[in-house]
């Protein structure tokens, strides 16, 4: 019986009447307010007529009913409106007949009320969101009444109805926008006809497009069924659109696929509806073509090809959204198949790939991107993103490809314009830009000469505004534009040279094409606009000087003269405004500065006259004294640093007594009681350029004052800085910095009797002076400092002053005052005066170590330690000895990033077209050679030995409770220094405890697992030793080898070192031989392959260079067993064996020799070389400088053989014995072999769960199935049950800990799959257990994966739709009080001995199992 006749029949039974029925419906509408019990009664009244007019198969009148949905529909809100909307339903539904009517009307009424949101941006106020939840419950309204139609199978009829409900696309309401696309737009669609809501959304789009890009998606997807519809099971496309058609649509697929939104939601939107979108065209019969911002091409007759191209780069699309890298970049080569599709296609996919987080895929992307054209500057500044790596210049060779690909692009014009367009929008690594700009410089294309000029130089000069705070790669992107300028920019007239020229920055010396073009070529034919251009800005001196000096400097010449003359007439017109010849002087100041430091042919010129402009100079700054200037602070100080060069050089005779009169003016004016802050600070400028004139002091040096004198002066300064108030803190600044200079000066040549007033100044600067200052204090100390010790009438706390002057270089570390500093701070605490002084060695030792560990910031402070301690005798000073093994022990662990900068900036000090002054440039290789040459000039065999023994019980603490270290770290380049420098003390002295040092080095050898450069060196260290001892290799040896747990191998190459340089020697015994060849054979059929190989290919060559070197030796009773082993490494040589390969071009088995290479260049730098992890910088020239001075200090004992042995036989020239790789061994990202085979993660539109508006379809897709892993603690398996969950459905995964899912174990197995899968977070213990009762009450059943005595076998257990699934722990299995909870605990048959299988297999199982029986 059917359910509606039971309750006809029940009610028949109650004898209900329907008047009484309508009685009681007529009572509920008369009320005036309704709560949401009286609307359920009332549905259940309607309810009942409707089962009777089923029954009957007649209508019921509705007209009473229709009245009371219109009060309703008044009183709707929020909470009622979901039993209003179904009375609306119901009622409309009594009387199918007029339901046309009714809805037509109801509709309009709605409608014309409902408030739309503006397509205009505009901003939300709480009234529009309330108006906006009003709309919300209006539509859901409309949807009722639509489904009411729908279900009567009729379709209303509204061509008039104009109203825009395409609007709430706009709605800033995410609700009330999904709840109208999901199901108001559906409903309009089927139940209406005339209103064409799905074109009005559609031209919406349109018309908006620019400010719709990411609403369009989410339109589009939530309705792809009706915008790109596909054909049904019976392959008929019920539905017809034509969006595929416009540009629009690909145009917002596009947008979507650039979007840089973090969790990706608008790309797979825009996967979605290409893919979707594809489909529809393999079934239209329409050819496409669309060729606006977008390009797309459908011709139908070629249509399988098409669909070919477009599902490999989906497939590569989906590739690219990978992490890891051996999914991805196989799919790569399918760049080369997708390549007519079109470049913005194209360019989506670079997008995403140039972006990706792993190095190698980048890199493969980049390399396909570049044989591409560049076609705007966006896509210029996608390719900077991905090449403003400075990992990818690790190696030069890696980036050579990417280089030639680059000059390939840049040959097309187009493509260079949008790289000088893009650059600059870039915040660039120095490293990159410089190899960018490298590129550019060897480009030469005529094809620039099209170019408006002006836009050609605006481009220019913004890639030489970029930021870049290393200076030699800034100085090396200057002199690669000004060649890519010379090259390219012949078109430019000399205006365009000229503003572009002060940018460059050139030193004059600089030999380039575009200098060369300047000095040669260029032509200027209105000389005389150029000539009053030029005295505008002293920033063109530079572009004049070099125009000059290839063309006749006359004319310039003339107007030089011209404006000294100028300001001489100003100078004796009393009344004139000094301020406006301003800019001339500087000029001419900086112009002399310029000609003395180059000497440049217009400096001849300039030469005689020199003297007399010099005074017309002074005389100007004399008169600024009395004339009310403006104080430009920048302007000055450029006056000044020109003055103080011309007086310096320039020799006057000073006939008129000028320099004499302004320097007393100048003191006159300190001495006055004037408080004008402007005046004192212009005199202490003024003072100081004439202290720099050699002719005053020579002359007149009675009149100069003494420092007392001066800093009393100076002291009673007062100053009021009302005026320039903005200025007056730099003016004081710059006044307390010159006044320090000018004590410097005059401390500097007059012997100086100490006293307190000098102590007092110091202070006083210190505390009212800047940073400029602090340069200049510390030189004062250094120049007074042993006069202070000594002196006990002075009371000057050293340790106070070095506390304080620290604490202000901390704070000058980005300053250009900080390397100036820090070495006047090394000069003070490395004085003799003070380190005599044993009172004073702690504070040494604290700054010292503060320099130490402030070095692996940044390198300037130790190098300016070591450099000091280079030029003392450290070995007269325990505590320098200290700080020494500090420094010698201390490993340089530079950052990759400035690793690489300093790479290039050696790269650049090694080109002569970049003339870079190497002074004050610093690199960890400096301080090594430093370090080890103080440790050269060390004699004393005692203090030595205090170093070993320093050295080692530093290693040991650092080593302390360390049971293994990785390379390149700090443990493992504080190790490899600590044995360099015991080798090298080896190398300097016999005479240190060798025992001691070499019980230590086997110990330690075998102690823990050692880094392959490190074991080499003591293995070195060791054999150096049994050789230099004489100890005789026997079973000793191998004893006590074997008792230090020193490894196999490395027992192999130390006795194989020893006997083959005895060899050479001819002193080698027959039983050493035999023990070491015995040792060897013992081991050839040992069950690791390497010791195996290593003793068999050792103990051939060690049988050759017997039989070849010696006639004593029995070798003949090893013939038999060498020549069988020969033929087993011939059959490894045959199959390439990669183990016996390497060992076979081993220098340290084929050419090292203990002795021969014992030089402090293979001890420091050679021997690292020959080991992949080596990448220190070593600036060759800097290291040779030094290395003579290194090989002098070693001196040895007459009666010392080893010396006289190594003097013999040592190599002089030690060089990288490495054989070179060939360019695709060393490349860092190897392409992966062509039999690889691409990983198709083609993910099929209908199977896009994850795309936001699908969430129901999502839920559709899923299981009710739970698997709960909160007990499994092993990432491999967690990993593979996340993929095994996602591939069946699972609906959630629960986890211990979210973060397991970033670990790289896990995601090795995952591979993603934990994107797609709802996975929670639930940890073991209590929390687990509430978790269980909570999925227990909400009706699933608990299943446990467990072998207990009442298990159910897995092939007789019929799962639950709702089950939760517990897999146990990998050893415990679940635990007992979790037992209890289960429903069921099922179990997988076994037949083997082993009683259990991986968590991960049972998982495996147990889903399939569960998918099997209610899924597939």
């Amino acid at each position: 019986m059917k359910p509606a006749t039971e309750i006809l029949s029940f009610m028949d039974l109650l004898d209900l009447d329907e008047d009484i029925i309508d009685d009681r419906a007529k009572n509920i509408m008369d009320r005036n307010t309704f709560t949401n019990e009286h609307l359920s009664n009332f549905i259940n009244l309607l309810q009942y007529k409707q089962l009777i007019n089923t029954r009957e198969k007649s209508e019921c009148n509705n007209d009473e009913e229709y009245n009371f949905v219109a009060k309703l529909i008044l009183n709707a809100n929020e909470d009622n409106v979901e039993i209003i909307c179904k009375i609306i339903e119901m009622v409309l539904m009594l009387h199918p007949s007029s339901i046309i009517n009714k809805s037509e009307h109801l509709l309009h009424q709605i409608v014309a009320d409902v408030y739309l949101p503006s397509p205009k941006v505009t901003l939300t106020t709480d009234n529009e969101n309330e108006n906006l939840q009003t709309t919300l419950v209006q539509l859901k309204i409309c949807v009722s009444i639509l489904d009411a139609v729908i279900l009567s199978n009729s379709k209303l009829m509204l061509p008039f109805l104009d109203i825009p409900l395409e609007n709430i696309i706009f709605s800033k309401n995410d609700k009330l926008r999904v709840y109208f696309l999901t199901h108001a737009v559906p409903q309009f669609f089927e139940g209406i006809t005339g209103y064409n809501i799905l074109d009005r959304i559609w031209n919406s789009l349109r018309q908006f497009k620019k400010n719709l890009s990411e609403i369009a998606l989410q339109v589009l997807c939530c309705l792809s069924n009706y915008y790109l519809p596909v054909a049904d099971k019976s392959n008929k496309n019920i539905i017809e659109s034509d969006v595929i058609t416009h540009s629009e649509f690909w145009d917002f697929v596009i947008s979507g696929l650039l979007n840089k939104d973090v969790d990706n939601t608008h790309r797979k939107k825009s996967i979605y509806l290409a893919k979707r979108a594809i489909d529809c065209a393999f079934i239209s019969e329409k050819n496409i073509t669309i060729r606006s911002t977008t390009t797309f091409i459908w011709d139908r007759k070629n249509k399988i090809t098409l669909k070919n191209i477009w599902d490999n780069y989906f497939i590569l699309i989906d590739s690219l959204e990978e992490k890891q890298s051996n999914i991805v970049l196989p799919s790569l080569k399918l760049f080369d198949t997708v390549k007519g599709i079109g470049t913005c296609w194209l360019n989506c996919a670079f997008y995403i790939g140039l972006r990706h987080d792993n190095a190698q895929v980048r890199y493969q992307c980049l390399q396909y991107r570049m044989r591409l054209k560049i076609a705007s500057e966006l896509e210029a500044v996608s390719i900077f993103d991905a090449i403003n790596d400075i990992n990818l210049f690790e190696n030069y060779s890696d980036y050579e490809t990417l280089e030639m690909e680059l000059k390939n692009t840049l040959n097309d014009t187009d493509s260079l314009i949008s790289v000088l367009k893009g650059a600059p929008l870039i915040k660039w690594s120095p490293v990159p830009l410089y190899n960018l700009t490298t590129t550019l410089s060897e480009v030469c294309y005529e094809g620039l000469l099209d170019i408006d000029c002006s836009n050609l130089m605006e481009m220019i000069i913004n890639i030489l505004k970029i930021p870049c705070n290393n200076i030699v790669i800034r100085k090396a992107i200057q002199v690669n534009m000004s060649y890519f300028i010379g090259n390219n920019c012949c078109q430019f007239t000399w205006k365009e040279y000229m503003n572009i020229y002060p940018h460059l920055y050139l030193d004059f010396a600089t030999n380039n094409p575009l200098a060369e073009f300047i000095k040669n070529k260029l032509i200027i034919p209105d000389m005389k606009q150029f000539l009053q251009l030029l005295p505008f800005s002293h920033m063109n001196i530079d572009f004049a000087v070099t125009y000059f000096e290839g063309h006749d400097n006359t004319d310039f010449v003339k107007l030089i003269n011209g404006i000294i003359k100028n300001i001489k007439d100003i100078n004796y017109r009393q009344y004139s405004n000094k301020n406006e010849c301003l800019n001339d002087v500087i000029f001419i100041v900086q112009l002399y500065q310029k000609a003395i430091k180059y000497k440049c042919a217009l400096y001849e010129k300039l030469d005689d006259s020199a003297p007399a402009t010099l005074e017309i100079l002074l005389q100007y700054v004399a008169t600024l004294l009395i004339n009310d200037i403006t104080f430009d602070i920048e302007k000055i100080t450029l006056l000044f640093e020109g003055l103080d060069c011309m007086s310096l050089h320039i020799n006057t005779t000073n006939e008129n007594d000028y320099l004499i009169k302004l320097y007393k003016s100048t003191i006159l004016i300190l001495n006055s009681n004037i408080s004008d802050l402007t005046k004192k600070s212009l005199s202490i400028f003024i003072l100081n350029t004439c202290l720099k004139a050699r002719f005053l002091v020579e002359n007149y040096e009675q009149e100069v004052l003494d420092v007392d004198t001066f800093i009393n002066m100076v002291k009673d300064v007062k100053f009021n800085e009302s005026i320039h108030k903005e200025n007056s803190g730099r003016l004081r600044n710059l006044f307390y910095e010159k006044s320090c200079e000018i004590v410097h000066f005059l401390l500097s040549d007059t012997y100086y009797k100490i006293n307190s007033d000098v102590l007092d100044y110091i202070y006083n600067v210190l505390d009212s002076g800047g940073y400029g200052c602090l340069k200049w204090i510390l030189k004062i100390v250094n120049k007074i400092l042993p006069s202070i010790i000594n002196n006990k009438d002075i009371k000057f706390n050293v340790t106070e002053f070095l506390n304080t002057v620290w604490k202000e270089i901390e704070e000058l570390k980005s300053n250009g005052q900080y390397m100036k500093c820090i070495q006047e701070f090394v000069i003070i605490i490395t004085q003799d005066a003070l380190l005599v002084r044993p009172e004073y060695n702690n504070v040494v030792i604290l700054y010292s170590n503060k320099i130490l560990e402030y070095a692996a910031i940044k390198n300037t402070p130790l190098y300016c330690l070591v450099k000091q301690m280079n030029e003392i005798n450290v070995s007269a000073y325990s505590q320098m000895i200290y700080v020494l093994c500090e420094i010698l022990v201390y490993g340089f662990v530079p950052k990759k990033d400035h690793r690489i900068a300093e790479s290039v900036s050696v790269e650049i000090l090694q080109d002569k077209k970049y003339g870079v002054n190497k002074e004050g440039l610093i690199f960890n290789s400096h301080i090594k050679v430093l370090a080890v040459s103080i440790l050269s000039k060390i004699d004393n065999p005692e203090i030595l030995n205090t170093v070993t023994c320093f050295i080692i019980k530093k290693v040991e603490d650092l080593f302390k409770n360390k049971q293994r270290y990785y390379g390149n770290s700090l443990h493992d380049r504080s190790l490899q220094a600590a044995v360099q420098s015991l080798i090298f003390i080896f190398f300097k002295s016999r005479k240190v405890n060798l025992d001691c040092v070499l019980t230590w080095a086997l110990n330690f050898l075998g102690k823990i697992p050692h880094q392959p450069l490190v074991k080499t060196y003591f293995e070195w260290y060791i054999a150096l030793v049994y050789y230099y001892k004489d100890i005789i290799i026997n079973g000793n040896i191998l004893n006590e080898l074997k008792e230090n747990n020193v490894p196999i191998q490395s027992q192999f190459i130390i006795l194989y070192w020893v006997l083959t340089h005895k060899f050479k020697l001819r002193c080698c015994r027959d039983e050493e031989f035999e023990c070491v060849m015995d040792f060897f054979l013992a081991n050839i059929m040992g069950p690791i392959y390497s010791t195996r190989l290593y003793a068999q290919y050792l103990s051939t060559r060690l049988y050759e260079t017997a039989s070849l070197s010696s006639t004593t030796l029995d070798c003949d009773k090893y013939a038999y067993s060498v020549d069988v082993i020969t033929k087993t490494l011939q059959e490894a040589e045959k199959a390439k064996d990669k183990s016996y390969t390497k060992l076979i071009n081993d220098y340290f088995v084929h050419i090292f020799d203990i002795v021969e290479d014992l030089t402090p260049f293979a001890i420091y730098w050679g021997v690292p070389q020959m080991y992949d992890g080596f990448n220190d910088i070593i600036e060759t020239e800097f290291l040779a400088n030094y290395l003579g001075d290194i090989s002098e200090c070693i001196t040895g004992d007459p009666d010392d053989k080893l010396f006289k042995e190594w003097k013999e036989k040592h190599k002089y020239n030690w060089f990288k014995k490495r054989s070179n790789r060939t360019q695709e061994q060393n490349r860092l990202y190897d392409n992966l072999e062509e039999a690889q085979t691409i990983q198709k993660k083609y993910v099929p539109w209908k199977n896009m769960i994850d795309i936001d508006v699908y969430t129901s379809k999502k839920k559709k897709n899923k299981s009710d199935l739970i698997v709960v892993a909160s007990l499994i603690d092993k990432l491999p398996n967690l990993g593979g049950m996340a993929r095994t969950s996602e591939v069946f459905g699972v609906q959630t995964y629960v986890v211990d800990n979210k973060r397991h899912l970033q670990d790289k174990q896990f995601q090795g197995l995952s591979v993603s799959a934990e994107r797609w899968i709802n996975v929670e977070e639930v940890r073991p213990g209590q929390a687990l257990k509430e978790y269980l009762m909570k999925k227990k009450a909400e009706g699933y059943s608990i299943v446990a994966a467990e072998q207990t005595s009442s298990s159910t076998p897995l092939q007789n257990f019929k799962f639950p739709k709702k089950t939760l699934l517990l897999l146990g722990h990998e050893k415990e299995g679940i635990p007992c009080d979790l037992l209890p909870l289960m429903e069921h605990c099922v179990e997988i048959p076994q037949q083997g001995v082993i009683r259990s299988l991986n968590v991960h297999v049972t998982a495996a199982i147990f889903v399939w199992e569960y998918a099997r029986q209610n899924m597939l």
